[in-house]
């Protein structure tokens, strides 16, 4: 199964989004020497042009030295005019006046050293890039002294209590030919399918269906069915189908069903490994291929899409689950939670490598610090409301 690094990313709470967004300009700011007082104008900001619309968030301040220079970082949203947002992280440094008595912090000359767009290819950032800094300000920005203080209180250098969460290792399987991973989340919960002796498993990840009659199970895999009377074991490419396969309802999620039907020659057959609990499942093509990451002890697996490696130091295996890590002094198991003790050299490894992706799961650096920025970046959707384009049929299984 693929990582999803989103599903790490989503552990952290979007503090921007209690604040209500507002449209700034440079008439709604001042200059540091001005007499007029202006309170922080809250989180996130927005600015919007012809060309451009441009949304930052609360930066997370890394220093302030000598409370004079301000260094910190902050993730935006950038949508140019009729095309897609995309999502970026900018590093910044600022010289900074204090209002103490309005406990409100002015920033001008702000430069920013470093803008990243984690999402974009090399090719498209250099325009995001020069579209993003004609947009932000560069003088006259304010924050509240509170914020920063409380940020800084918190940052590398001062011990920061870390969140317990379990991180039991999944269930893991390997494989080094075609397989795929059979989850049925505890009992098989089976709905049957109008005026059919068929019957669907609706708590699983693949279209999984059961004759009534026969009580043999059915299952689709792309456009190979097997079948086998118990879901652990047993599944052989299936010879026929039940006659009322052929009577499955239009919509209802089985039209992608239906075009693997009648049966086709069976090709390539997937071994299958079956689950009633979370798991996972680690797949290479053949026997593992081990490649060197330069500069590092480490070595990764090239014939998998899975990211699996092992250090040369300690002679352990690594591997990258759902952004959590987990180690094991065999390739088969058993792993236990590694992502508290790391080896140093997975932050080594550089950005051009085929393994970059994995830098934002390796705590400690910038990109996972990134990563931690852009997860306050609230996911949008625009739905038309016209009948025609936003409808919903709801079809309940009893009462």
């Amino acid at each position: 199964m693929k990582n999803s690094l989103i599903l790490s990313l989503a552990l952290f709470l979007c503090v921007a989004c209690s604040y209500a967004k507002k449209d700034v300009s440079q008439s709604d700011l001042v200059s540091p020497d001005s007499t007029q007082t202006v309170h922080d104008l809250g989180w996130p900001r927005q600015i919007a042009n012809a060309n451009v619309t441009l949304v930052y968030y609360q930066p997370q301040i890394d220093k302030w030295d000598n409370y004079k220079k301000l260094k910190g970082r902050f993730a935006f949203s950038l949508t140019p005019t009729g095309k897609d947002q995309v999502l970026g992280v900018a590093s910044f440094e600022s010289d900074t006046k204090t209002d103490k008595e309005n406990h409100t912090t002015y920033l001008y000359h702000i430069q920013y050293t470093d803008v990243r767009f984690p999402s974009l290819d090399k090719n498209m950032e250099s325009s995001m890039k020069k579209m993003f800094t004609e947009t932000i300000p560069v003088e006259n920005e304010n924050i509240s002294t509170d914020r920063i203080l409380a940020d800084i209180s918190g940052n590398s250098d001062h011990d920061v209590r870390p969140v317990k969460l379990k991180n039991d290792p999944p269930k893991i399987f390997y494989s080094a030919s075609p397989a795929i991973l059979l989850i049925v989340e505890g009992d098989p919960v089976l709905v049957p399918i109008e005026k059919t002796n068929i019957q669907f498993v609706v708590n699983t990840n693949w279209d999984l269906f059961q004759d009534k009659e026969t009580q043999q199970y059915y299952l689709l895999i792309g456009d190979l069915w097997m079948t086998s009377k118990s879901l652990q074991s047993g599944w052989t490419p299936a010879s026929a189908l039940p006659k009322d396969m052929s009577k499955l309802p239009d919509g209802e999620n089985f039209d992608d069903v239906k075009k693997a039907i009648p049966l086709k020659k069976a090709a390539n057959i997937p071994e299958i490994y079956y689950s009633d609990v979370p798991s996972e499942l680690l797949l290479t093509e053949g026997t593992p291929v081990f490649s060197k990451v330069p500069g590092t002890q480490l070595l990764y697996v090239s014939n998998s899409d899975d990211d699996i490696f092992i250090d040369q130091a300690d002679s352990n295996y690594y591997i990258l689950l759902s952004g959590r890590w987990f180690r094991s002094s065999k390739f088969s198991g058993p792993w236990v939670y590694a992502g508290d003790n790391l080896p140093a050299d997975f932050a080594k490894i550089p950005e051009d490598s085929p393994k970059a992706h994995v830098l934002s799961s390796v705590p400690g650096t910038i990109e996972a610090s990134d990563a931690v920025l852009l997860a306050q970046i609230p996911t949008t959707v625009v739905v038309n409301k016209a009948e025609a384009e936003a409808q919903a049929k709801v079809v309940y299984d009893g009462d």
